[in-house]
């Protein structure tokens, strides 16, 4: 049971009304120190993918899924950097001052068991939110090798300025830094949401080649789903398959799909590309291809 402090509170307006509002961008602006113009969603984002059944059934029903943040591959995504040993010292040293007799000591176990408990009560406040993770570039070689596996897989590409304007109020850029955003006096001063929200955009800048964007989607309390469907999200402008993608490499269960998928492709006139190298380059480069590709 989280304490009344870090429950996350409901007053002027709910979780999703306060992630989609003006008021939102300026605070967390103002806690990570970046201008609020960075709040402005590119034309484009994408998403790498490896060919699964899940990652085609969504293409073709129109849908991404928004997963726990803590399953993420950077043990340090969405962390909250809080210590709530500091206001406690100062509370107590507050004490002292008021009445000269009171003794207490913080001992090192003390604190240790405080800092425990502070990770867990992270931890139980982040499964509350679920985020997809988006990219504005769709060419970059390391994501290609680590996302796309191996350069096999395929890269989305999403116009979300076609999406409604609520679902676009929902997403946040990545803000790279090299040092953590404290958000022990926020969580002190009962400022939760804004807390896990500077925690869940901020990452360390060696990730700033990702150059990316959230999705970001709070849980009804008591929710424990471990994915969130995000149903009729605008159809891909782009497909854009990876340079090793083969479809003999493909297994025999996901090979009827890969013709759903044509069909989705076909009928909705959506654009399929594939990667190639560049001569005398470590860029990418695209070519346009025919719907044919998808079973070479």
């Amino acid at each position: 049971m989280l304490d009344s402090r870090l429950r996350r509170p409901r007053k002027e307006m709910n979780d999703i009304s306060y992630l989609q509002s003006e008021k939102s961008r300026i605070e967390i602006s103002e806690i990570v120190k970046v201008n609020v113009q960075e709040y402005n969603l590119p034309k484009y984002l994408c998403q790498y993918r490896t060919f699964s059944e899940w990652s085609i059934n969504n293409i073709i029903n129109n849908r991404v899924l928004l997963s726990n943040p803590q399953k993420f591959n950077d043990i340090y995504d969405s962390y909250l950097h809080n210590s709530s040993i500091v206001p406690l010292s100062r509370e107590i040293n507050e004490l002292k001052q008021l009445m000269p007799d009171f003794e207490y000591k913080i001992t090192r176990q003390f604190i240790d068991d405080r800092n425990r408990l502070d990770s867990y009560r992270s931890e139980k406040m982040l499964e509350t939110f679920r985020i997809a993770c988006f990219s504005a570039k769709n060419n970059d070689i390391k994501m290609w090798g680590l996302y796309a596996n191996n350069n096999q897989g395929l890269c989305i590409e999403y116009d979300f300025h076609k999406a409604n304007n609520s679902l676009q109020k929902l997403f946040f850029p990545i803000i790279y830094k090299s040092k953590p955003v404290d958000v022990t006096e926020l969580c002190y001063s009962n400022k939760i949401i804004q807390a896990m929200l500077a925690s869940i955009i901020v990452k360390h800048k060696s990730w700033k080649y990702e150059n990316e964007w959230r999705l970001i989607f709070p849980l009804p309390y008591g929710s424990v789903i471990d994915y969130l469907p995000i149903e009729n999200i605008p159809k891909p402008e782009k497909i854009i398959l990876g340079k090793n993608y083969s479809y003999k490499n493909m297994s025999s269960d996901l090979q009827p799909l890969l013709k759903d998928l044509q069909d989705y492709i076909s009928s909705n006139k959506i654009q399929l590309y594939k990667i190639s190298q560049k001569k005398h380059s470590f860029s990418l480069k695209m070519h346009k291809v025919g719907i044919e590709e998808l079973e070479i």
